[in-house]
């Protein structure tokens, strides 16, 4: 399968840029291929703010956080959150909204995966899950 578009859970987020989380080097090299414009990296808007704020909580600072979404907005595209969507995902069967916005992003705006380590979530997407070191596999790092 060609991959095109990833849509990056928050967790994949901090994963490829906040060290010693799980997965980090495998989602950092996928990170890097997004970066590098070897597939495309889709991210709402929420998701920085959650980033920005969870990776304070980690002891991050101000300048490196700010880095950080600085460098999302330059290697991703950031998709449009409307009324739509947001009522879409209050109506799917996710476990928590967040995940429910971001499956409906990633259908919406046709990725070929959602890259994520949330084992309980996307269960029922039409877009499939992967785990950073399955993107790995796929993208042929």
């Amino acid at each position: 399968m060609s991959v095109n578009s990833i849509f990056l859970d928050t967790n994949f987020l901090l994963d490829a840029l906040v060290e010693g989380r799980p997965q980090s080097a495998e989602a950092f090299d996928v990170f890097c291929a997004i970066a590098d414009g070897e597939v495309a990296g889709l991210v709402m808007p929420s998701q920085l703010v959650d980033f920005y704020y969870i990776a304070r909580k980690g002891g991050m600072s101000d300048r490196k956080r700010r880095e950080s979404v600085g460098l999302i907005l330059d290697c991703c595209s950031v998709c449009a959150v409307d009324q739509s969507l947001l009522r879409n995902a209050l109506q799917s069967d996710e476990p928590d909204f967040e995940d429910g916005l971001i499956r409906q992003a990633a259908e919406e705006f046709g990725a070929d995966f959602i890259a994520t380590r949330d084992e309980k979530g996307f269960t029922g997407s039409t877009v499939p899950k992967a785990e950073p070191r399955e993107l790995v596999q796929h993208l042929g790092l």
